[in-house]
């Protein structure tokens, strides 16, 4: 094969590779995708537990991160058992203008369970004795939690709101809450994936999110992007038509879902 041939074969190769890429991101909405910058992101480094997550003009600056506080109920044969983890963390986020968006982040996770115990018995040289467990999980409570400011403002202050239920006390195996306010606008937090059009055949495909206020995308974010490699593949859209600040509390809000969800496989 001459040298043009392998070029143009590889450069053929190379587009549809980029094409197939675009074509999987997650499906977000027509009233965003014709309005949004594609910002990919750049993982950066964990500093003090919190990705250094970069963006177009965007980047984490300050972080920390809060001890991990978990707690256990339920005597040794009690059947119910309670448990609960909680996880703080804050970062600011900078973007293209002076203003800084402050956000405080809670994740916590709850759970009730039946115990079941199951005795075991058997006779060799010696009489042994064990006890197996087994469980039913009652009721998970996974609850993700940002409240922001921008420049510390505390005459408009934004809190994110997302949870997860699941169990045998859940009329459906899985449902969720997930909400974006300042007490006078609600802004969805929608869950959306590269195969909303049923076109993206791959057996994991891309998971993500979008923030729609009234029925219009404002920002998305695709926090893992499908397939065995889709870790590394973070996407934010964010709407040309908000005025900055509101654009950095988008751009702030899905960053700190990223913090949580990032490589992670599914919602």
């Amino acid at each position: 094969m001459s040298a043009n041939k392998l070029f143009t074969l590889l450069a053929v190769m190379t587009l549809t590779l980029t094409t197939t890429a675009q074509e999987r991101t997650i499906e977000i909405s027509n009233s965003l995708k014709d309005r949004a910058d594609i910002l990919p992101v750049k993982m950066g480094v964990i500093s003090m537990g919190v990705y250094k997550f970069k963006f177009g003009n965007y980047s984490v600056s300050e972080s920390k991160m809060g001890w991990n506080v978990a707690t256990q109920k339920g005597k040794m044969f009690n059947r119910k058992t309670e448990s609960s983890s909680k996880q703080k963390f804050f970062f600011e986020l900078n973007g293209p203008t002076d203003d800084v968006a402050h956000v405080n982040v809670v994740n916590t996770i709850e759970t009730e369970a039946l115990r079941e115990w199951v005795l075991f018995s058997y006779t060799t040289d010696n009489f042994q004795f064990r006890i197996d467990e087994e469980a039913e999980l009652l009721l998970e409570a996974n609850s993700f939690s940002a409240v922001m400011t921008i420049n510390s403002d505390t005459t408009d202050i934004w809190s994110l709101i997302m949870t997860t239920f699941k169990g045998s006390k859940v009329d459906e195996q899985y449902k969720s809450i997930a909400l974006l306010t300042n007490g006078l606008r609600k802004i969805q937090l929608v869950p959306i994936t590269s195969n909303e059009d049923g076109n993206d055949k791959r057996k994991i495909p891309g998971y993500g999110y979008e923030l729609r206020e009234d029925g219009q995308g404002l920002a998305a974010l695709q926090f893992y992007g499908g397939g065995a490699w889709g870790a590394n593949k973070n996407i934010i859209w964010l709407s040309r038509d908000v005025e900055p600040k509101m654009k950095l509390l988008l751009a702030a809000t899905l960053t700190a879902v990223l913090q949580n969800k990032v490589g992670q496989m599914t919602f």
